[in-house]
Order: C-alpha cells, then structure tokens, then sequence
C-alpha cells in the first residue's frame, strides 16, 4: 500500500535522508521501518511493561530465596 506525505520540509528531509544514509538504506526503506515501528510501538510498549512486571516478581522470588538460604544456614 502506498502513502503519500505532503509538504515537509526541506529540513525534514535532509534530516531523513541523513538518517537513512547512516543505516545504508534508502530513504523508502528507512521510512518503512520507522513506520512500522511506530504502528507496533503499543504492543512493544505492553510486552515492555509486562516483562518488567515479570523481572521485579522474579527479583522479589530471588530475594525471598536468598533469606530463607542465609537462615537455613546458621
């Protein structure tokens, strides 16, 4: 599918254009992506929250662990 985008400005594209010719890409490719990023970027968003969710459980489990080790060992 093709979207058309009107009256950027000069600026924009020159910085556009930059940013594609550091990742050795064209400048359709380069905006491919960062768009495709932007549209997924609430799924990434949630799957970031829950996998944090999951780390500071998993930390508090580690934590508990080590407590109930340092007393069994005494």
């Amino acid at each position: 599918m093709d979207i058309i985008i009107r009256n950027l400005e000069k600026r924009t594209v020159v910085a556009l254009d930059d940013l594609a010719i550091a990742q050795r890409k064209s400048r359709n490719e380069y905006l491919k992506e960062q768009l495709t990023l932007l549209a997924n970027r609430p799924i990434l968003q949630e799957q970031e929250e829950r996998y944090q969710s999951l780390l500071e459980q998993a930390l508090a489990v580690i934590k508990e662990n080590t407590q109930v080790i340092e007393k069994l060992m005494r």
